[in-house]
């Protein structure tokens, strides 16, 4: 296939490696020169600790118009902020016919990603899907070079509107063998695991996370720690279920994305740190990722569909508030709201019929 790689950090990286490995022609697309022209120099994408591969790469540009123009699977790796950008500079080269998947799409990202296109006239007949993970922990050690800390033994992906799914599925399984079909977008969503693991975490880690020598899973998952991510995770079961929505626990999906079972949730939470995670620092400490798109693009849309369902979510809500204050920004604000995913005047009953 040809396909084209929307993001050149870790998981596009590590995306490019895998696909061009596997003998597919490869275009790697970043908007910053200063990532992409190192990448161009070196024409490949290596991995090593889990997964040892080199995989050749056709063109990295900062080009969208080149990288997307007749590939047959567009795949957005970018960080959730990102994914307004890509979706109004795709809304201008798409002819009508690509598959595009977020991978990952967070939470809401496809149902945001569909909003921009209705309103910038993008044909309908594009295929737009999105993932609940990537398919590597992973992090880029130096351009051209990541480092995979596990594979998942399975993920899931899902089209909007669900009856495509299956299109979706079989234009990835070339890639990814280990993809399976989630029952909707907001299963997907709801699956993201980030928006559990890294901002309460953070926040109860601050001193440590400011300091800056610090290993975010080995040192940060504490008892007290853990059972504050075991309440978070009881109220996003709580809102899913309450949606009809399939879940699973943090654990239960440890257990299928790693194989991880632990006796219970801290032990599992130990295995993960030692076994996929090891060494995992906090690049940006609390001005970084796990808070800045786990928090407006993970939390608060959960928190405003759970207001939907009726349902009462005070941890995820003590978490943004505790975040916001912590770094001085207005997450709720900032954070993805109905309206930006097209459902601010629907029922919950109507939304599920919208990503049907």
């Amino acid at each position: 296939m040809r396909i084209a790689i929307l993001g050149a950090g870790n998981g596009g990286q590590s995306t490019a490696a895998r696909c061009g490995r596997a003998g597919h022609s490869v275009r790697l697309y970043d908007r910053f020169p200063e990532v992409v022209e190192p990448l161009a120099s070196l024409g490949e994408i290596r991995t090593g600790g889990a997964v040892e591969e080199t995989g050749p790469i056709e063109l990295a540009t900062t080009d969208m118009s080149r990288a997307v123009s007749g590939a047959d699977l567009i795949l957005v790796s970018v960080p959730g902020f990102a994914h307004r950008y890509i979706a109004s500079e795709l809304a201008g080269v798409l002819q009508g016919d690509e598959t595009v998947v977020l991978h990952p799409g967070g939470f809401g990202g496809a149902l945001e990603v569909r909003k921009i296109w209705s309103d910038l006239g993008v044909p309908a007949g594009v295929r737009l899907g999105e993932t609940n993970t990537l398919a590597y922990a992973c992090r880029v050690v130096e351009p051209g070079t990541v480092h995979i800390g596990g594979v998942k033994g399975a993920f899931s992906v899902a089209a909007l509107g669900a009856s495509r799914t299956p299109e979706v599925v079989q234009a990835l399984r070339p890639v990814f063998p280990n993809v399976e079909a989630a029952t909707s977008v907001l299963e997907t969503s709801f699956d993201n695991m980030n928006p559990v693991a890294h901002p309460v975490v953070a926040v109860l880690n601050a001193g440590p996370m400011d300091g800056g020598d610090f290993d975010f899973y080995a040192d940060g998952l504490t008892p007290s720690v853990v059972r504050a991510m075991e309440a978070l995770d009881a109220e996003r079961m709580e809102v899913a279920g309450a949606l009809g929505i399939p879940f699973r626990s943090h654990p239960a999906w440890l257990e299928r994305s790693y194989g991880i079972v632990g006796s219970d949730t801290m032990d599992t939470e130990r295995q993960l740190a030692s076994n996929v995670m090891r060494g995992i620092g906090v690049p940006g400490g609390m001005h970084g990722r796990y808070l800045t798109e786990d928090v407006p693009l993970g939390l608060v849309p959960m928190a405003r569909i759970a207001r939907l369902a009726g349902v009462r979510t005070p941890v995820i809500d003590a978490v943004i508030t505790l975040a916001g204050a912590a770094t001085g920004r207005d997450y709720r604000s900032e954070g993805r709201s109905l309206e930006d995913m097209g459902i601010d005047n629907l029922t919950p009953e109507q939304i599920l019929e919208a990503i049907a």
